[in-house]
């Protein structure tokens, strides 16, 4: 279906998520090949390999890592699900939240602009964090990124003004 052209952080994180899709597989296989006898596993490196060609076959092009599959089997975390758990404003549940919001807004027939988005996120964190929140609020872009973000959900709902 055309449409218009994703922005280069969309398409960012696009590639990002089938990254992570593709590294889950890889490690759900190396779980199943645990369970073999020694004799009978394929290496790592292997299971990369095959990972890599399927999602070729797909025509969806990423690189699996060996030592990303070694570090997630050893119970490591990606950058983007540490960054989103140390370093974000909202947790995921208060990001669908506001995404519901935005959405129940839409419905009523008032759309969110990026000024009234901000206001609303800067109220919900003053009162959450109080003192620990700047005075400055969220970052000039962060709405932007917010409705990138989210943009399967909120994209056709979503005020330009």
């Amino acid at each position: 279906m055309p449409g218009c052209p994703l922005s280069q952080t969309k398409k960012k994180q696009v590639q990002s998520k089938l990254q992570e899709e593709a590294i889950a597989q890889a490690v759900q296989l190396c779980k199943e090949e645990e369970k073999k006898p020694d004799t009978e596993r394929t290496s790592m490196c292997a299971i990369c390999s095959k990972v890599e060609e399927e999602w070729r076959q797909k025509k969806k092009y990423v690189r699996v890592s060996r030592d990303t599959v070694r570090q997630r089997l050893q119970g490591g975390r990606s950058s983007h699900q540490f960054n989103m758990e140390t370093n974000a404003w909202l947790t995921e549940g208060e990001e669908e939240n506001l995404v519901a919001f935005c959405l129940d807004y839409a419905a009523h027939g008032f759309p969110l602009n990026h000024n009234s988005l901000r206001l609303h996120v800067n109220t919900i964190l003053h009162t959450h964090l109080g003192e620990n929140f700047p005075e400055s609020g969220v970052g000039l872009n962060w709405t932007d990124r917010f409705v990138e973000r989210h943009s399967a959900q909120l994209g056709c709902y979503w005020s330009s003004s």
